[in-house]
C-alpha cells in the first residue's frame, strides 16, 4: 500500500498522539522507529487531535515610485496547540505544569501551580492512516496552558495547551516525516 494522498490523523500509539522527552534525548529521524525509552511522557489528546501553526512575518523592500523589489521573512514561528485528555498521569502533569512541580509518593501525587516556565522538552506528534506514519519531532519546544482547566461531572478534565518550537542548532523549528509501513 502507498502513502495515500489524502491523508487523515488519528494517534500512531494507544498511548496517545503525544510522547515528550528531556532536552538533548536523540531525535528520531523517520516516522516509524519505536520511540526510546526516554520518552515517557505519552499524552492522550482530545477527539480535536492537534493542529501545527506556521506564522511567516514578511515585510516588502519598496523601490522609487511605489513598486516592491523583493519581499523577505522577517520571522518564522510554528506552535502546535492541542488539548490533553489526561489529568492524573505523573508524567503528564510535568509537562503540563513543570517536572520541578509535580511530586509522588506512592498513589499521592502533589502540584505546585506556579509562574515558574516548564523548561524546553522534545516533544513528538504522530498520526497514522492505514499503513502510512506521518511524524512531527520538535527538537526544542515548550509546554504552555493557554485555557481553561474544566472540572465538571459530565466531561473529563482536559488542559488546553501549546508547544512553542524554537529553532534547533541547524535553524529548524520541527521536522516532519512521512512512511510507509507496508511490508514489501
Amino acid at each position: 500500500m502507498a502513502i495515500p494522498q489524502f491523508m487523515i490523523g488519528a494517534p500512531i500509539e494507544a498511548e496517545g498522539a503525544l510522547a515528550s522527552a528531556p532536552a538533548g534525548t536523540e531525535l528520531p529521524t523517520d516516522a516509524k522507529t519505536p520511540l526510546p525509552g526516554e520518552f515517557k511522557a505519552k499524552a492522550v489528546l482530545s477527539d480535536g487531535g492537534w493542529s501545527l501553526n506556521p506564522n511567516r512575518q514578511t515585510a516588502d523592500i519598496k523601490v522609487h515610485g511605489g513598486g516592491t523589489a523583493r519581499t523577505i521573512a522577517e520571522s518564522y514561528s510554528e506552535v502546535v496547540s492541542t488539548v490533553i485528555a489526561e489529568s492524573s498521569d505523573a508524567e503528564i502533569l510535568k509537562l503540563i505544569y513543570g517536572d520541578k512541580n509535580v511530586t509522588t509518593e506512592g498513589k499521592k501525587i502533589s502540584i505546585k501551580h506556579n509562574a515558574q516556565p516548564n523548561g524546553k522538552r522534545v516533544f513528538v506528534l504522530g498520526d497514522i492512516d492505514g499503513d502510512a506514519v506521518r511524524r512531527l519531532v520538535i527538537p526544542e519546544g515548550e509546554l504552555f496552558v493557554t485555557g481553561e482547566i474544566t472540572h465538571v461531572h459530565n466531561d473529563i478534565i482536559k488542559y488546553p495547551v501549546e508547544i512553542r518550537c524554537s529553532q534547533d542548532k541547524d535553524g529548524n523549528s520541527s521536522y516532519e516525516y512521512i512512511e510507509d509501513t507496508a511490508e514489501m
